[in-house]
């Protein structure tokens, strides 16, 4: 492993837009570990695992580590930000993209959320980052350079067109949103003087695979993109030289890879990927 290489942990990286964004990363000169629950196919029903991803990277000539990870158990995220440094050394990207997934976080009035799933969904969204920002930033700011990337929602600014189950999310799954969404305000007021960056991003509506067909087909008025959209977005955050005109916006990913044109087979939210497919 080259030490000129810059790093990357990725959480949610088995499949999505973690998938696509740590692949993108190894394709342009990263090493890169990813973190998820789902280590191999059929640990759970979606398709895509670590392994999968892992094997991606690897072919682009990255080295990478995986580690299997619970985001609502805070000693095991604490021990995964220990043992990227432990394997890296140095941390030049912090994508915290993963979310804690459950029945409640998606599905679920609120007066039919226990309490209990409640914290294991903020425990998830909002403090398993803080624990990583907090691990992994020291580092940071000791060579003066350094990235976080924190995923956010427009269900922090919209109103559910509808109940749970019905095109809207559940109360707690927006607080945790919002709670993740106000961090980069802080931090880049903190610690912006110390070469430390910190991004607010948001996906819009992603579906891959099949779904981005059927989801392209069927909600013509809404702007449905691939998860590589966001992947070629962050790139253009990690080394545009203008990217630091947007630490204070809430950045929307597909929209600024298709302002850019940084996805030359799409042709824009709500169309295939690849674009002859």
């Amino acid at each position: 492993m080259s030490k000129q290489r810059r790093t990357a942990l990725v959480t949610g990286g088995s499949r999505g837009i973690g998938r696509a964004t740590a692949i993108a990363l190894a394709k342009n000169g990263f090493d890169v570990a990813i973190s998820a629950r789902t280590v191999k196919e059929g640990d759970h029903d979606l398709s895509g695992s670590l392994q999968d991803t892992a094997a991606k990277i690897e072919a682009e000539g990255a080295h990478v580590l995986l580690i299997p990870m619970d985001l609502s158990d805070r000693e095991a995220v604490a021990a995964a930000a220990d043992k990227f440094l432990a394997e890296f050394g140095r941390c030049d990207l912090l994508f915290n993209n993963g979310i804690y997934q459950s029945e409640a976080a998606e599905a679920r009035f609120f007066l039919e959320t226990p309490i209990e799933e409640m914290q294991n969904i903020l425990a998830g969204n909002v403090i398993a980052p803080a624990v990583l920002i907090q691990k992994l930033m020291p580092s940071m700011v000791e060579r003066g350079c350094g990235t976080i990337i924190n995923m956010t929602s427009a269900v922090t600014y919209m109103k559910p067109p509808g109940v749970v189950g019905e095109g809207g999310w559940s109360m707690v799954y927006a607080a945790s949103k919002g709670a993740i969404d106000k961090f980069a305000s802080v931090l880049n007021v903190e610690y912006s003087g110390r070469g430390i960056r910190t991004f607010t991003t948001e996906p819009g509506f992603v579906a891959y695979g099949e779904r981005l067909r059927q989801f392209v087909e069927l909600y013509h008025t809404v702007p449905v993109s691939p998860p590589e959209s966001c992947a070629e977005a962050i790139l253009w955050l990690m080394d545009s030289p203008d990217a630091d005109r947007l630490l204070d916006k809430r950045v929307n990913l597909p929209s600024l890879t298709e302002k850019h044109g940084l996805l030359p087979d799409w042709d824009g939210p709500g169309t295939m990927y690849p674009k002859d497919s």
